[in-house]
């Protein structure tokens, strides 16, 4: 059984071939959360990014609705 990804996923999923910078510079405007190029590069997926993004917050369920805007724009 395949899970449903969240909107903060499959965002990062659309970005995750992109430069590593790029991607840190996209999460710092549109997320508001600091994560270094070598913290990406570390991640092994864009779940697994989102995951730790989610433990860098108070309140992921702001990363996800966020997301949820960015995908619809």
């Amino acid at each position: 059984m395949t899970r449903v990804k969240t909107p903060l996923e499959r965002l990062l999923a659309k970005h995750w071939g992109s430069d590593p910078n790029k991607l840190s510079l996209l999460i710092e405007q549109r997320f508001g959360v600091r994560v270094e190029p070598e913290q990406l590069r570390a991640a092994s997926s864009a779940d697994e990014l989102a995951s730790a993004l989610k433990h860098l917050v108070d309140h992921p369920g702001r990363l996800e609705r966020v997301a949820e805007r960015l995908l619809q724009s």
